[in-house]
């Protein structure tokens, strides 16, 4: 393909306005990261996957603005300043995309770690990370996403930067999200917990109060990282754990984890992991005075020139401390935003596009971020390995914590299913019923300009009109329950959550990868596709729907709703989770938004809990009648 028709196709060499890319820094969940040129001088470009549109449910050209504003009102030598900020390729219609400086560096993880670096040494730097924060706060300005990935160490004289202002709160911008605005789940403070938990946040417009105890929360988190190589709480946990394990559970005290830690920093630790906000240091200045004193008074004392345990002092062998410890190895995914997403995020909606929406893009993203190279201003991807083994909070026996439950309270999964999103609901044991009815019809109503004028681009063939013959594919929410393949057309288990598939749109058979969110009712299963994948693995936005092969009719019925003949099903490979479904084959028909101009097929949306009605008697009669 000659010309980009998405930020993800942009390649070195390529130009964004008078930008020359030079290479891929970094991608997110809703954005991209190039090292782009100009007159002979690095900078960073950063850019939205989504073009700007009304019905973008998740702000993102909102986000990336605001970041890029936030940046400009705020002048510090520990941020990045802003030199453009403009959308590709069109002015109007295009994706938003900002300019920064280029600051060759690592995160304040890998800095640490890799380097061995003592305390003494990354103080230091903690306590130039709190000036720009301290500035932020004096404005009523919110960072939201403070972490060790999002903290830059410069090359040379080791200056660290605050970076990623994707979920900032500036005071009176308009609202984008309601909940809770993106961010990590596990740097979640308590009070955010119980917020999304209280009856308040069930109320339309309904959004958790940014305030500074909430960045010093996280800044805590961040302490206790550096002091002992553990998060406070293992992002690794069930969801339904982690967020107890923050709401109510202290973390086990930093010196058990390090005894070479010192008293001073370990009890500053707690005091901002508190989970009363008001027991917590009152400011990022009071913080920063601290640690400067500390430093001071005890920086010559043998614990602040002791580096951190290295790695393989801290194996996953280590001795329990209220449960299983595991080091960190590595940087976290990046939010997601995202993750943890577009508008088939619906995965892992709720908390606005935030809390548990991160576990959505984890998700979801695992098959489109690169490895990166840490730098400014993104995030890092995750290196191979995958999402890090962490320090573990395991349930204490005398303290059950709420477990997975096919007879969930009602009014428990209503909130569950408001707050968290369907899919995260049915984790916690709800109903499979949605509890938004499916919309097909109205997703593909949506669909942007952009994804739908891709459709002309990719040349698909129409004699049958836009809807294709599709096959699911396994992995993490499709499996088999026959001793056949899913491949080969096997009846299969299917669970709520991103799904790829199959799609033929060509007369020659040729197939092309399409991906999406999947939700399950107990007659029919809902697919929105949103992207395709290119064989050079680019992707590009699409809006598609799955519809049954045998009628005319959104959705794909279950087993449930209509038994095929001759299907077999192991009955011992069926899926009984919360929220899984067994289908017939892996076949169905996707349903494409056209381009401008043509027309949809016309496909009938039923309810949900309606029994399919296809009748298999003439193909059993006929079977009879060859037999005899």
């Amino acid at each position: 393909m000659n010309k980009a028709l998405h930020p993800n196709q942009l390649r070195p060499g390529d130009h964004v306005r008078e930008y020359r890319i030079i290479r891929r820094l970094g991608s997110g969940g809703f954005s991209i990261v190039f090292l782009v040129e100009h007159e002979g001088n690095p900078y960073a470009l950063k850019m939205a996957l989504q073009p700007v549109s009304e019905v973008d449910e998740d702000q993102v050209d909102g986000w990336i603005r605001r970041e890029a504003v936030s940046l400009e009102h705020l002048v510090h030598p520990n941020l990045l300043p802003i030199h453009e900020l403009g959308r590709w390729p069109l002015p109007r219609t295009g994706y938003s995309f900002f300019v920064t400086d280029y600051v060759p560096g690592t995160t304040f993880y890998e800095w640490s770690r890799r380097r061995h670096v003592t305390p003494h040494q990354w103080v230091r730097v903690l306590g130039e990370v709190l000036r720009p924060l301290e500035a932020m706060h004096a404005r009523g300005i919110c960072h939201r996403d403070l972490k060790a990935d999002n903290v830059i160490v410069r090359e040379g004289d080791e200056r660290p930067f605050l970076i990623d202002f994707g979920a900032v709160h500036l005071p009176g911008a308009r609202p984008l999200t309601e909940g809770i605005a993106p961010g990590t789940l596990y740097c979640q403070p308590p009070e955010a917990i119980r917020f999304v938990m209280s009856a308040d946040a069930l109320q339309k417009g309904a959004r958790f109060e940014a305030h500074p105890s909430a960045d010093l929360y996280a800044v805590g988190v961040l302490l206790y990282e550096a002091l002992t190589g553990h998060h406070p709480f293992n992002p690794k946990l069930p969801v339904n754990h982690l967020l107890l394990a923050i709401l109510s559970v202290p973390p086990v005290d930093p010196r058990q984890l390090n005894p070479r830690a010192p008293d001073s920093l370990c009890e500053l630790a707690m005091r901002l992991l508190a989970k009363d906000p008001a027991q917590r240091p009152a400011s990022a200045r009071e913080v920063r005075e601290e640690l400067e004193r500390l430093r001071a008074d005890e920086g010559d004392t043998v614990p602040w020139w002791t580096p951190g345990l290295p790695y393989r002092d801290l194996g996953v062998s280590s001795r329990p401390v209220n449960g299983a410890l595991v080091p960190m190895k590595g940087p976290l995914s990046p939010r997601a935003r995202p993750p943890a997403r577009r508008t088939s995020a619906r995965v892992a909606l709720a908390l606005g596009v935030g809390l548990v929406g991160l576990l959505g893009w984890a998700l979801l993203h695992t098959e489109e971020a690169p490895p990166v190279e840490a730098t400014a201003p993104v995030s890092p991807a995750p290196s191979d390995p995958g999402v890090p083994p962490v320090s573990s909070f395991q349930p204490d026996p005398s303290r059950p914590l709420p477990a997975p439950s096919t007879q969930a309270p009602a009014r428990g999964c209503s909130r569950l299913q408001a707050l968290l999103g369907v899919t995260v609901a049915q984790l916690f044991g709800c109903a499979t019923v949605p509890a938004v009815r499916p919309d097909p019809s109205g997703y593909l109503d949506k669909c942007p300009y952009e994804a739908r004028e891709n459709i002309r681009k990719l040349g698909f063939e129409t004699g049958l009109g836009y809807w294709f013959p599709t096959y699911l594919q396994p992995g993490p929410t499709v499996s088999s329950v026959s001793h056949r393949l899913v491949e080969e057309g096997a009846a299969l288990n299917v669970k709520p959550g991103p799904i790829a598939a199959h799609m033929y749109p060509y007369a020659n058979d040729k197939f092309v990868r399409i991906l999406g969110t999947a939700v399950t009712t107990r007659m029919r299963v809902y697919i929105e596709f949103d992207r395709l994948v290119l064989p050079d693995g680019t992707w590009l936005p699409i809006c598609g729907a799955a519809a049954s092969t045998f009628e005319d009719i959104y959705g794909i019925p279950t087993r449930e709703g209509v038994e095929f003949p001759d299907t077999a099903v192991d009955p011992a490979k069926v899926d009984h989770s919360p929220g899984s479904v067994v289908l017939n084959d892996p076949q169905f028909m996707t349903v494409i938004e056209p381009p401008e101009g043509e027309q949809r097929a016309r496909i009938e949306q039923v309810d949900p809990n309606e029994k399919p009605r296809i009748d298999f008697s003439e193909q059993l009669e006929e079977r009879k009648r060859q037999k005899k």
